[in-house]
């Protein structure tokens, strides 16, 4: 009874603190996310329907994900430099034009382009409309929330593309991503009219100095570049939901076919959704870098729990086990990231944080799929669990050395 009492309660009391302002950064986050989950399908689209091989559309993907490597970075720095407002707006311009001229290439180079476009422009979006929500929220302790609830919008917009796309699929993809495209540009008119986002940006941005890359780089912190490598590590992990954790699972538990692989996603999107913002505000207590490391500890036993795993009630417990680490790792390694930044490098931190994450999103499913191959799927949980473990003890003695430091 307590519980769900606290759980109403956090949910109504964080949607009334919001400002308007948050509630529009939101709404295009999750507007943005659930039209880009369509690239989930394009491997099927460039095989299916434009007849590439595998490998085509495999470089297809990696173009996309080497531009929202370049993106996070370049859409940070561009924040800094023009501000959050008119980044936002041309990444989600730039994303919908692409979407629409999807509907008339087939060029294989064509295509390359497009996709490493469509990447970059994700990516700044993403990166500006982060720094747009942060800077919104003055008052103490909502920052944290409004991590969570975008992260959670996130969730369920990929979650909604998914469901959007398998239902409409069978209209061709080429319906699809018109109406993607013409959706992400009547955002971008939408947020260029919107006069109070607009004010809101452009005042933080004008209270800001101009600096340059390489003093935005000399001024990071210690505990900076300590979150942003970790961030890498578990990032690596977090990758294999794309490869081998998918496979893996439907090769384990055959007999359900694809609802084995589709059931553990949806009771990680449901349990992002509904006690994301809960499980943040019960933890708001504790420190940020002892809960990132509790989270990326349970990241990895979430993934070790796999090890010769023969019950799929075993493979549902460890995958709740994942989520709740995914639910207390990011948000606090973003926020210490951009608390500890410079006030005039928070485009700078923000990028840089999901350009380290997209990257280690490239490389973490093909060092999974050739340990999976060369060795043996149990050997790559086995590294899982052992990165978690040594998250958390990182971050133990990082947070010891800290109050070692304040005592002398």
């Amino acid at each position: 009874m307590k519980f769900c009492k606290f759980f109403f309660k956090t949910h109504i009391n964080t949607y009334r603190e919001l400002p308007l302002i948050g509630w529009q950064g939101l709404t295009l986050g999750f507007i943005e996310c659930t039209v880009s989950g369509i690239i989930y399908f394009l491997l099927l689209y460039f095989v299916n329907t434009l007849h590439f091989t595998l490998v085509v559309a495999g470089g297809f993907i990696t173009a996309y994900c080497i531009g929202a490597s370049i993106g996070g970075l370049s859409g940070g720095i561009l924040t800094d430099k023009l501000g959050s407002f008119y980044i936002s707006i041309l990444g989600l311009f730039i994303s919908g034009m692409v979407y629409l001229s999807l509907t008339l290439l087939t060029s294989k180079l064509l295509l390359m382009v497009v996709m490493l476009m469509l990447g970059i422009a994700s990516y700044m979006f993403k990166t500006a409309n982060n720094v747009f929500l942060l800077n919104s929220c003055n008052e103490i302790g909502l920052k944290e929330k409004v991590v969570s609830m975008l992260n959670a919008a996130v969730n369920l917009g990929i979650a909604v593309s998914v469901l959007l796309v398998s239902f409409f699929s069978h209209y061709g993809y080429k319906k699809i991503f018109l109406i993607a495209g013409f959706i992400l540009i009547f955002a971008a008119g939408y947020l260029f009219k919107s006069k109070q986002a607009k004010e809101n940006a452009m005042k933080k941005f004008k209270e800001k100095k101009q600096l340059s890359l390489r003093i935005q780089f000399l001024s990071l912190k210690k505990s900076v570049f300590f979150v942003l490598g970790w961030l890498f590590f578990i990032g690596l992990i977090v990758a294999q939901l794309r490869a081998s954790y998918p496979l893996y699972v439907h090769n384990t538990f055959s007999t359900l076919g694809a609802k084995s692989v589709g059931i553990l996603f949806a009771i990680n999107t449901l349990f992002i959704v509904l006690f994301q913002l809960p499980i943040t505000e019960f933890f708001r207590r504790f420190r940020k870098i002892i809960l990132m490391g509790c989270g990326g500890f349970l990241i990895g036993i979430g993934m070790f729990m796999l090890y010769g795993v023969s019950s799929y009630l075993i493979a549902i417990l460890a995958c709740l086990v994942y989520t709740m680490g995914e639910i207390i790792f990011f948000p606090n390694a973003q926020l210490i990231c951009f608390e500890t930044s410079d006030t005039h490098s928070k485009g700078f931190i923000v990028g840089l944080y999901r350009s380290i994450y997209a990257t280690s999103l490239i490389i973490g499913p093909v060092l999974g799929m050739l340990i999976y191959n060369q060795f043996a799927a149990n050997l790559l949980w086995l590294l899982c669990g052992v990165i978690g473990c040594f998250c958390l003890i990182a971050c133990w003695f990082y947070n010891h050395n800290l109050d070692h430091n304040n005592m002398q």
